[in-house]
């Protein structure tokens, strides 16, 4: 019984894990968007969404 609970845990924490990173993705993209519609350039933007997708990757998805 202790192993499926655990088991249940650790599944959990990545279901967490996995909406974490789909929520930073959403995120990133409406920053990215909202400088768009600012006028900001559009290569600094796409700069900004790549460094924030890989800082949410390195940080193993937690946000």
């Amino acid at each position: 019984n202790m192993a499926v609970n655990r088991l249940s845990d650790s599944v959990g924490e990545l279901a967490m894990e996995r909406v974490a990173a789909l929520l930073a993705d959403r995120v990133a993209d409406r920053v990215v968007q909202a400088l768009l519609e600012a006028g900001f350039d559009k290569q600094f933007a796409a700069s900004l969404l790549k460094a924030m997708k890989e800082e949410v990757e390195r940080a193993g998805g937690d946000v």
